[in-house]
């Protein structure tokens, strides 16, 4: 084939896939459609045939590019014409059917407002047929009961005891309904022989009564579940169910066992009475005779709510019935007889048991709301018959809960606790006169149940029954555990363990905790308030006025009366470290427990508020003065120590130093002594205590005043100044070890000044000039300097007008 005619081959292929294939581009057009142009030999790819062919080609092909343009516009045209035409009629059918939906939707409309007005007249048309069905029954009912009472009247019942002979459930129902009706419809008529009628028709309805609940008893003790709830159906028609439900209640055989008449037994020799009097041990949580109870109950009412469900039409009527029943007698019953048990003894032991009991009675509260509610019973808040179930509670605390008589036995009970329990201090406190033999009795009895009166038995004690009490009073552990009886005698008590004590307070606010604690179990809120703080101000009257206030009293008379001759007791130190302690636990305790307490109105955390600031501000006072009285006493017997010495004078002359070292040293020792047992007593009770470090401070610097001015008592010489300095280097190594930085300045300046007593009277300028540079006031060097027997005229003229840095007065 030629090259002309393969081009032209080509072309024709190329316009017909042109046609099919409409995203070719240009420049790819182009290359295939000069494809036959090139040479498709492999030496030579790219080299063009004939410049003749394609220009041929070129002319050929945009004569056809002008054809095919002018085809594909005629398709557009024709395309576009046919595209309007059928938009058109798309256009023209959607408003067709738009139209015929609108008539569809109209007709639904118009079907729907007649469908609804049928609807409605039908409705009045069932109202209407109802209210004459109820009319007709009626008549015929009012016919039957007209017809029955003329049977009546006439002596007889045949009628109605036919119906109730039938032994037919419906036929029965019908006979008790009728019964009903015609004993309403007798109590209104008023004619001739209408109480004899009337007394007719009551005899039959108890009849009927007494014969129904009989057919309830048979099938009850079958028992035969479907039975009952026949009849129980039939006298709740009858009557409301009343009857059955009392006979279903009053004949369970909970309520008439044997073994419940028996229930006290053992109840008196039961070990929880032990736990309940004893305040150290914790209330307990329950009382095996009435948690057995309880378990008992729970049993029972988990296997009745079952047969109640099943046979009564209203059962949650039934329940209320059956827990009045059980809270009014089996639980009230025991309750009285614990109640009559713990009255028999303390008042502790009738709060703890009462407080026990409600606790116990709650969580049975809870348990049968689990129970019920497993049963499908609605025990919500709101309910009925959790609301019954509350108030049966509620019926059963109030003879125990009257806000006098309890809040009288909870303040008797806590002050005699509170008195036994600082049964040491009372007897052996060492600022006071020893108690009297019998003490300790006179604090049991009352709190025991039966008063000791005898003689004999006043001052000896059982440990086995009375162990409790003599714990409270803090006797000995191992004397109390071996059983034996011990006297009075036996509780010596030493003066070191009749001081305050922490410990003591802090079990009694314990026992105080619990008792607000308990009433907030047990008292409604409108008492609580009340209750709440009454035992607050109780507190607050035995801890801080009767207790603290006493001790602090009897150590201030001691102070007032103490004769320096004698030995001065610093034992009272304890007391105001553990009042502190006291005042401490006390504190705490009323911000952090009462004051927040719900129970506790705005007025009462106001007046609790300033009761206590005001009680620790009167407590710093009074051991503030308590220290200031106590480091006078403890300077004037030290003054007293030492006033044999004074006659050793500075005074002397060479020949004469060594006359007095045996005075010396007793004195000496003397003062080594005093501040070392002074020193360790303050230490003992307390090295951290910031209240006993400013008492170390101002005894210090109260008994170098005293030291200091034993020292310059007297005119000094060159050689008595040598002893002088002996004494002032002996005082400040004695009063170094407290630590005292004020005291141990004096004494290191005095020591530094010294010199000025040593020196010649020619060599005073010089020697004061370099004290001066050195840094010692004019005051200081003058204090030393006025003891020389030598002082130059116009040196005295000038320190007498001076006052001196430190002496006992200025202390």
């Amino acid at each position: 084939m030629s090259v002309k005619d393969e081009i032209n081959d080509f072309d024709d292929k190329l316009l017909e896939s042109l046609g099919d294939n409409a995203e070719l581009s240009d420049i790819e057009f182009i290359e295939q459609f000069s494809k036959p142009l090139y040479n498709p030999s492999e030496s030579a790819p790219n080299q063009l045939l004939s410049l003749e062919n394609s220009i041929s080609l070129f002319e050929k092909g945009n004569s056809e590019l002008t054809k095919l343009r002018s085809n594909l516009e005629e398709k557009i045209k024709k395309y576009d014409s046919a595209s309007k035409h059928i938009q058109y009629d798309y256009q023209k059918k959607s408003n067709h059917l738009r139209g015929k939906f609108s008539q569809v939707l109209d007709l639904s409309r118009h079907l729907n407002d007649n469908v609804e007005d049928m609807r409605g007249g039908l409705v009045d048309v069932g109202k209407e047929l109802e209210l004459a069905e109820n009319h007709r029954k009626r008549i015929l009912a009012s016919a039957d009961l007209i017809q029955y009472y003329l049977e009546f009247r006439s002596g007889s019942s045949q009628s109605l005891m036919d119906l109730f002979r039938t032994n037919s459930h419906d036929k029965m129902l019908l006979c008790a309904q009728r019964t009903r009706q015609l004993s309403s419809f007798a109590n209104e008529i008023e004619l001739p022989g209408a109480s004899e009628t009337l007394n007719r028709i009551e005899k039959f309805s108890e009849f009927l009564e007494t014969s129904f609940l009989k057919f309830f008893n048979n099938e009850y003790r079958k028992p035969n579940w479907k039975g009952m709830a026949s009849f129980g159906t039939i006298l709740q028609e009858f009557n409301g169910g009343a009857s059955v439900i009392r006979e279903f209640v009053n004949q369970h055989e909970f309520f008439i066992a044997a073994d419940k008449l028996e229930s006290r037994k053992g109840l008196e020799e039961d070990s929880i009475w032990n736990a309940l009097q004893n305040p150290f041990q914790p209330v307990p949580t329950s009382i095996n005779s009435l948690s057995s109870l309880f378990n008992e109950l729970c049993s029972v009412v988990d296997r009745d709510c079952a047969v109640i469900k099943r046979v009564f039409p209203k059962p949650e009527l039934v329940l209320q019935t059956l827990f009045q029943r059980i809270f009014g007698q089996s639980i009230q019953n025991r309750i009285e007889e614990i109640m009559e048990v713990a009255r028999s003894k303390t008042n502790l032991v009738y709060l703890r048991s009462l407080q026990t009991i409600v606790s116990s009675l709650r969580e049975l509260l809870v348990e049968l709301k689990k129970i019920l509610t497993h049963r499908g019973f609605n025990v919500s808040d709101n309910s009925p018959l959790f609301l019954a179930l509350n108030q049966y509670l509620e019926d059963l605390l109030v003879p125990y809960v009257e806000p006098n008589e309890y809040l009288n036995r909870e303040r008797q009970s806590l002050t005699s606790m509170f008195w036994l329990n600082v049964y040491k201090f009372l007897a052996a406190n060492p600022f006071k006169q020893r108690a009297k033999p019998g003490l300790l009795r006179s604090l049991m009895n009352p709190i025991q149940p039966s008063k000791i009166s005898s003689t004999e038995s006043q001052t000896r004690f059982n440990t086995k029954t009375e162990g409790y009490l003599l714990r409270i009073a803090g006797v000995n552990e191992n004397l109390i555990n071996s059983g034996a009886a011990v006297t009075e005698s036996t509780l010596s008590i030493p003066e070191d363990e009749g001081h305050l004590d922490s410990k003591n307070i802090y079990s009694f606010i314990g026992w105080h905790a619990e008792a607000l604690n308990r009433a907030s179990l047990l008292m409604s809120q409108q008492d609580l308030t009340t209750i709440l703080f009454s035992l607050v101000k109780l507190l607050d009257e035995l801890v801080r006025n009767r207790y603290i206030n006493e001790a602090l009293s009897s150590i201030n008379n001691y102070i007032q009366q103490y004769d320096k001759r004698s030995d001065f007791n610093l034992s009272f130190l304890i007391d105001i470290r553990e009042c502190k302690k006291i005042m401490g636990f006390y504190s705490a305790y009323i911000t952090s427990i009462i004051i927040p307490s719900i129970g506790f109105t705005a007025s009462s955390r106001k007046e609790t508020i300033n009761t206590l600031s005001l009680a620790i501000t009167n407590l710093e006072y009074r051991v503030n003065n308590l220290f200031y009285a106590s480091v006078k006493v403890l300077s004037a017997h030290l003054d007293f120590l030492i006033s044999p010495y004074k006659h050793i004078s500075y005074t002397m002359s060479e020949e004469q130093i060594d006359t007095s070292p045996k005075q010396r040293q007793s004195m000496t020792k003397l003062v080594q002594t005093y501040l070392d047992q002074l020193l360790l007593s303050i230490q003992e009770l307390g090295p951290n205590d910031p209240s006993l470090f400013a008492l170390k401070k101002k005894a210090a610097i109260n008994i170098a005043a005293v030291l200091i001015g034993y020292a310059f008592r007297s005119k000094v010489t060159p050689t008595g100044a040598l002893i002088l300095q002996d004494d002032l280097n002996f005082f400040y190594s004695a009063l170094r070890s407290w630590g005292i930085d004020v005291v141990n300045n004096k004494f290191r300046t005095l020591q530094q000044l010294l010199s000025l007593l040593m020196v010649k009277t020619d060599a005073l300028p010089a020697v004061m000039h370099d004290k001066r540079k050195a840094g010692f006031s004019d005051m200081n060097i003058h204090e030393v300097l006025r003891l020389r027997c030598d002082l130059p005229e116009n040196l005295r003229l000038q320190t007498s007008k001076e006052e001196i840095l430190i002496s006992p007065k200025s202390t």
